[in-house]
């Protein structure tokens, strides 16, 4: 039989980790980044796989910057996959948006 300390122990708020699944994300972005650009290098494969690839890439940016957001939001203890995440994110949102000017000049 349960006692009201075991059942409000249930109710308290569990440790979330944001932080770790931000960066995990991260680094299959990037993985994906890397496989674009060896499919665009190589040449011999369809665009349309290409564009597929680049499309998730740029979807899981945004989950790892929405992850990263609720890290903060969330006040999780900073250790090296929150510095990670947070720097990783800001250099391929920048890359992303130096790609999507170049392609909007040409």
């Amino acid at each position: 039989m349960s006692t009201f300390k075991e059942f409000e122990k249930q109710l308290e708020p569990k440790q979330t980790n944001y932080k770790k699944w931000s960066c995990k994300v991260l680094v299959y972005t990037v993985a994906l980044n890397i496989l674009v650009g060896f499919m665009v290098y190589r040449g011999n494969y369809r665009p349309i796989a290409i564009v597929i690839c680049q499309w998730l890439a740029n979807i899981m940016l945004l989950i790892s910057t929405i992850l990263i957001i609720l890290s903060i939001q969330n006040k999780e203890p900073k250790n090296y996959e929150y510095y990670v995440s947070i720097i990783g994110n800001a250099i391929l949102i920048l890359l992303t948006i130096i790609s999507v000017i170049f392609v909007f000049i040409n």
